[in-house]
């Protein structure tokens, strides 16, 4: 792994250079500034693959995990073939977009599924995403737990069976690094239903009004605010007051105060930076009732 992260670096390194040298002797053209720009860009991007941590911020669709050791594909496919997970147990299967094999799980009804592959010296893996099953080119072995099939029974569980996907993706990535380093498989979170909630939105003359109901329609919160945004309200279903934010319009910065039931909670103040470029918000606690404790004060720069 310090082989690669440092091959990265290198070429990352010379690729940027390259970009900026290409800025520095194109006198202003813009079909150089727009070549030495995508070049530039190409090599940051390099530089961030050097290392998972760096990769993994730069994308949702595939996570990186390092290897201690070279590893082999049939060593995960061994060690997943039999453990049933929410897309089904793991099987073999090679692609039309890389000379690998890949382990996948699934795919579900719509198409979608998890892939995970090695690189070529087994020190790097990929765990990505698709929607595409034609790029399956063969399928090598058949899954020993086949996908669950979708027999939800109303709109929270179906609803849970399709955003599953995204979430198994984190514990699927968190599983496999915990194998790379412990050579054990970690047991998989059921699919369990979710809570619906419906969002309805009113434009007023006055401002805008809206309710939020739960599966079986009943109010659970109703939420106010006037035009100018000035005060914005939070009712519980008895219509009482739960919160309220109020903007400050005199200040010469952002002053927002927040009420809990009725009574004051807490301020955010805008102040400005002190090199003037990104603002700082300050939020501090009113009736701050500790003893010699001085009220919590939290500081937000942007």
């Amino acid at each position: 792994m310090k082989k690669r992260k440092w091959k990265f670096r290198i070429a990352g390194g010379a690729v940027t250079l390259l970009g900026i040298y290409l800025m520095a002797v194109g006198y202003g053209e813009t079909i150089t500034l727009t070549i030495a720009t995508v070049v530039l860009i190409f090599g940051i991007a390099i530089w961030s693959m050097a290392t998972p941590e760096r990769y993994n911020s730069m994308t949702d669709m595939i996570a990186m995990i390092s290897m201690e050791k070279p590893r082999k594909i049939e060593e995960f496919y061994e060690a997943y073939k039999n453990v049933d997970t929410p897309f089904g147990s793991a099987w073999l299967a090679k692609f039309y977009t890389m000379r690998q094999k890949a382990l996948v799980f699934g795919p579900d009804a719509k198409g979608e599924y998890l892939y995970f592959w090695l690189t070529k010296d087994g020190h790097v893996g990929y765990l990505g995403y698709s929607f595409i099953e034609d790029f399956i080119k063969k399928k090598l072995t058949t899954p020993v737990y086949p996908i669950h099939e979708d027999v939800a029974e109303n709109l929270a569980d179906h609803l849970s069976y399709h955003s599953d996907l995204m979430m198994f993706q984190s514990e699927l990535k968190a599983n496999l690094e915990h194998f790379v380093k412990n050579g054990t498989v970690q047991p998989f979170q059921k699919i369990s239903a979710s809570q619906i909630y419906t969002f309805t939105e009113d434009y007023r003359l006055t401002g805008q009004h809206f309710d939020l109901e739960d599966t079986d329609g009943n109010l659970v919160y109703e939420i106010d605010s006037t035009v100018p945004l000035k005060t914005f309200y939070i009712y519980d279903a008895m219509h009482t007051e739960i919160f309220r934010m109020t903007k400050e319009l005199l200040h010469a910065l952002p002053t927002y105060r927040f009420y809990l039931y009725g009574e004051p909670y807490g301020v955010l103040k805008s102040s400005l930076h002190s090199y003037g470029i990104s603002s700082r918000w300050n939020c501090r606690r009113e009736n701050w009732n500790s003893g010699n404790m001085p009220a919590p004060l939290a500081t937000i720069t942007r």
